[in-house]
């Protein structure tokens, strides 16, 4: 029998010194509650879904990336076909401001279309959001790997 996954610890925001010298080392996942409760994005997803919206419109470009979309019958599982010869979703190039519309026109919907626009590189798709939405725990001048 498989057994149950762990719960993941949870924590009050912590400076980077205490990042640094507990969490990292701990080398387990951990949610750090609060930690961007400043962040401009996260202050407008409390007042709207489109003031949220229009908040990441602002940071956002032109450029389309992969998304993922499907069809109402796969309630938010994305996998393979049931003779696994191909996906239960279509892969499609969509820019952000596309992404959102579909996904704010679908907010009331009850069987809505499943949207997965994962792995985003933030510095390709919102090149302003690193400067408007610092993370000190890591070094800005740090190369890494931040997605959307």
């Amino acid at each position: 029998m498989p057994s149950l996954p762990r719960p993941i610890t949870e924590r009050a925001p912590v400076d980077r010194a205490t990042f640094e010298a507990e969490i990292v080392p701990a080398a387990q996942p951990v949610v750090l509650r609060g930690q961007v409760a400043d962040w401009p994005l996260v202050a407008a997803a409390r007042t709207s879904s489109d003031a949220f919206a229009t908040a990441l419109r602002a940071q956002a470009n032109d450029v389309a990336g992969e998304a993922w979309f499907g069809a109402p019958s796969i309630k938010g599982r994305f996998g393979f076909t049931d003779d696994l010869a191909g996906h239960n979703f279509d892969r499609r190039l969509a820019t952000i401001d596309q992404l959102l519309d579909l996904i704010l026109r679908q907010c009331d919907d009850g069987e809505p279309w499943s949207v997965y626009a994962g792995a985003l590189p933030v510095a390709k798709h919102l090149p302003r959001f690193r400067a408007t939405h610092p993370m000190p725990l890591i070094d800005a001048d740090r190369y890494m790997l931040v997605s959307l």
